[in-house]
């Protein structure tokens, strides 16, 4: 962003509102499946799990939020970012992992964790194919 522009600039409101509205509607629908038994298979570990890799995709939006790049432009060149994504992931991870009586999460396979990260990425992968499609106009 331009460093003379306020921090929070009209695309961050509507990336803050409409990311965050989704993802309100989208968890606020889990939890109520979950206590309707619509998702049997679903328990809380799976749901923060979830929701952490969700918003870990989001912060790939987050860095092209009111540009017109893609999600993949410079981010080999900005290594801070990349370590900080390692770090939230592998925190996240241990979390779940090991974080038992602490967090009140029990360990998820690693089959569970390709399906959390598979069904979760469509946050980034959908924002791209919308730049692929139509952000290079501009």
């Amino acid at each position: 962003r331009n460093r003379e522009e306020f921090i929070i600039n009209k695309a961050l409101i509507k990336a803050i509102f409409g990311f965050g509205g989704f993802v309100w509607l989208l968890c606020t629908f889990v939890l109520w499946g979950m206590n309707h038994n619509l998702f049997p298979s679903m328990n809380p570990t799976i749901f923060f799990a979830s929701y952490m890799v969700l918003n870990w995709w989001n912060m790939f939006n987050a860095r092209v939020i009111g540009k017109n790049k893609s999600l993949f432009d410079g981010l080999g060149k900005n290594m801070k970012f990349i370590g900080i994504m390692a770090f939230i992931l592998v925190v996240t991870i241990i979390m779940v992992q090991v974080g038992g009586a602490v967090f009140r999460t029990e360990p998820l396979s690693w089959q569970t964790w390709m399906w959390i990260i598979l069904i979760t990425s469509p946050v980034a992968i959908v924002r791209e194919l919308y730049f692929q499609l139509f952000g290079k106009k501009k």
